[in-house]
């Protein structure tokens, strides 16, 4: 039996109505539910202005490199560059809809954290339609959400797919592209990664990128210099890499599962709200699987709650978990 704050503390007079309703087990819910209202609106935040940031710094150098005069002799170092340069402006403008979805959540875990107080059964913070307001939102802004962990989830177990099938001892120079390069040629940053997003005059940018693709051309040539010496450590850290991006892509299918369940669970709560029971559609009753108003309210909010605390946690223990399952290199096995 889940006791209330009132019967264990024993201050009734101190905790005003609705608050003294709430149990032990829902006090220790909305400080999770607090946190993530802060984190995420945080986090969303920053997303949002750091991305749109490098995006616009991104967009100045793509701008400049699309006037840049090609030279000949570097075709492979340029085409290296100029994809690296497409998919971190991608990335950018990815991390800015993110953001735009995550700050929004985390704004409504609010709500989440006042009815786990049963603050919404008043009208302090707008009541039940508050609520049903900000699970809407929420639910809308996950969308996105639930599409990236697919996608990303899928790019990732891809490039384990391809990393395990390359073939070191018989790659050409000619067959590097920039997924390859960046399995082989380890801790490569470009310079826009390492520099604040000024927008530099395009003579300095021209500049920069032609000392980038000299970079590029010396780390492969000292990588084919030394490919046939260093085969095995190469296809050691090849596997490693491959299995871990493996890993990382299951994660993402997992964290696709646990915020489906919580968009279904928190959906319940919404339905419930919209449709009187005894007037609810056939598929409003077939969304519930037959449960009454307060049981898949009750079982919606469960859900969801719970998959959101799971998922912290996974997010917090899958690094060790996947460095403790990843291959050991065969110099440690034989140290």
């Amino acid at each position: 039996m889940v006791s209330t704050l009132n019967s264990i503390f024993n201050y009734e007079a101190n905790i005003p109505a609705p608050l003294h309703l709430t149990t032990l087990l829902e006090f220790l819910i909305c400080l999770t539910q607090f946190y993530a209202h802060y984190s995420a609106t945080k986090g969303g935040f920053t997303m949002i202005q750091s991305g749109y940031s490098k995006y616009l710094y991104l967009s100045h150098l793509t701008k400049v490199r699309h006037n840049q005069k090609k030279k000949d002799g570097s075709r492979k170092a340029e085409e290296i560059l100029d994809k690296k340069l497409a998919s971190d402006k991608y990335c950018a403008l990815k991390s800015v809809i993110v953001g735009i979805c995550v700050l929004p959540i985390g704004i409504a875990f609010f709500w989440l954290f006042a009815n786990s107080l049963h603050v919404t059964s008043t009208d302090w913070v707008g009541g039940l339609p508050a609520l049903m307001f900000a699970l809407a939102v929420m639910e809308v802004a996950l969308v996105p959400l639930l599409y990236y962990m697919i996608i990303d989830g899928s790019d990732k177990i891809s490039d384990s797919k391809e990393m395990k099938a390359l073939v070191v001892e018989d790659l050409k120079e000619n067959d590097v592209n920039l997924k390859n390069f960046g399995y082989l040629i380890s801790n490569y940053e470009p310079f826009w990664l390492a520099k604040d997003n000024d927008m530099q005059e395009s003579k300095v940018v021209e500049d920069q990128f032609n000392k980038e693709i000299k970079i590029i051309q010396t780390r492969l040539k000292a990588f084919f210099d030394s490919k046939d010496k260093e085969i095995d450590s190469i296809t050691n850290n090849l596997s490693r890499n491959s299995s871990q991006s493996k890993m990382e892509g299951y994660r993402e299918y997992v964290y696709f599962i646990l915020n489906a369940l919580a968009f279904y669970g928190y959906l319940l709560g919404i339905v419930v709200y919209l449709w009187d029971e005894k007037n609810e559609p056939t598929y409003v009753n077939q969304i519930k699987f037959g449960m009454t108003h307060q049981d898949a309210d009750w079982s919606g909010n469960f859900l969801g709650d719970f998959m959101w605390t799971v998922e912290p946690l996974i997010i917090l223990l899958s690094p060790a978990f996947m460095q403790k399952f990843l291959p050991v290199d065969n110099k440690l096995k034989k140290e």
